[in-house]
């Protein structure tokens, strides 16, 4: 069960009978009710049988609902519960959604090895990352992409083979790092390791300067950005 936040609104994902759930609920009463309260629900969206929900973003202006499955699919609901759009995206499923803050860059991050960043509206490819033949887990944008004193067009990608088919095929290069793209030339910047199990979601700090990621070794990594990396310039 996955958890996220809107404004003034929380929408929870589960899998109840091989049927994912997307539940929409007044964040406001939930904060403002008493223990043995319900919490109040506004809107319930059910998914098709062959499909899990794995995880969901708000639109702009908490409108819509972004949605990827396991079948590599990205769905589209408005707030009645309609798919106002879908498309098929990733030969594999899809682990994670992230939309910039000014919502005119969705990134897909799947376990076919690639993170994709398309056009919210119309869900067609702007930009393909490969992070390898290992699946990619996680993906955000810097924050500073829009930047006037450090502009960034940067993109960090995350991932890494399971760590049980790591030990019993003795695979090498299990692609536990971190990947530091370009977005507008598409050419790899940096590579970050650390981590010694599939990484499974990376952030960055609001103000850009650094990032967070969580591994399935149970470890939290902060990385804090050197200052060259502000005063050199990197496409």
């Amino acid at each position: 069960m996955s958890l996220s936040f809107g404004e003034k609104e929380i929408f929870t994902l589960s899998d109840y009978q091989k049927v994912s759930t997307i539940r929409v609920f007044d964040f406001e009463q939930v904060l403002r009710k008493k223990e043995d309260e319900p919490a109040k629900m506004i809107l319930q969206i059910d998914g098709k049988k062959d499909v899990t929900f794995n995880h969901a973003v708000w639109g702009p202006l908490n409108k819509t609902i972004y949605v990827a499955t396991t079948t590599g699919e990205i769905l589209i609901y408005d707030l009645q519960g309609n798919i106002i759009k879908e498309q098929k995206l990733h030969k594999e499923e899809i682990f994670q959604l992230f939309l910039s803050h000014d919502f005119t860059m969705l990134v897909t991050s799947s376990r076919d090895g690639h993170s994709k960043i398309l056009n919210p509206e119309t869900l067609e490819e702007v930009r393909v990352f490969k992070y390898g033949s290992k699946p990619c887990r996680g993906a955000v944008i810097s924050p500073l992409f829009d930047d006037r004193n450090h502009q960034k067009f940067h993109i960090a990608v995350v991932g890494g083979q399971e760590a049980t088919d790591v030990a019993r095929m003795n695979i090498e290069g299990s692609g536990f790092e971190i990947q530091l793209y370009s977005i507008i030339y598409e050419q790899k910047l940096a590579e970050i390791g650390g981590h010694f199990g599939p990484v499974h979601t990376i952030d960055f700090s609001p103000d850009g300067f650094a990032f967070a990621t969580g591994s399935e070794d149970g470890y939290v990594h902060y990385h804090q950005l050197p200052p060259e990396y502000f005063t050199k310039k990197f496409e």
